[in-house]
């Protein structure tokens, strides 16, 4: 559950397993639910560390780009499943647990990157500044 002083979701957050904006084709990717993500990314933002937190929040708002290809869409996701699952190569309990969700994060961001808007990395950048401040 998040802290009482928690910043509260984009107020254009899609829901759970709604398309992003533009529609959904028969190749639409994996379904998740942003909602869990967000309360997630909340809940764990500084055990996680700014870098960690950047990466999860630029692949986070660059899934809802209307015009992210669809492989890209379906990178993201994928990379965002896992880092909210709660079945991890190396527990996050563990010390260096987080090193196996850094390492898909930067991965997915590495490979879509490009693709990324300068508004989706704006909206990532104003997050973090929320969260731990400029730095």
């Amino acid at each position: 559950m998040a802290e009482p002083d928690a910043p509260t979701p984009p107020a254009d957050l899609p829901g759970g397993d709604e398309p992003p904006e533009g529609g959904a084709s028969a190749r639409s990717a994996p379904a998740f639910d942003l909602q869990k993500t967000w309360n997630w990314l909340v809940a764990n933002a500084r055990q996680m560390g700014r870098d960690l937190v950047e990466q999860a929040l630029l692949l986070y708002f660059g899934y809802q780009q209307p015009d992210l290809p669809f492989w890209a869409r379906a990178r993201i996701a994928g990379a965002l499943l896992y880092v909210i699952s709660p079945i991890d190569l190396i527990p996050d309990l563990l010390p260096g647990g987080l090193l196996d969700d850094l390492a898909i994060l930067n991965l997915a961001l590495r490979s879509v990157q490009r693709y990324l808007s300068d508004d989706t990395r704006a909206k990532a950048r104003a997050q973090l500044v929320k969260w731990f401040g400029e730095g």
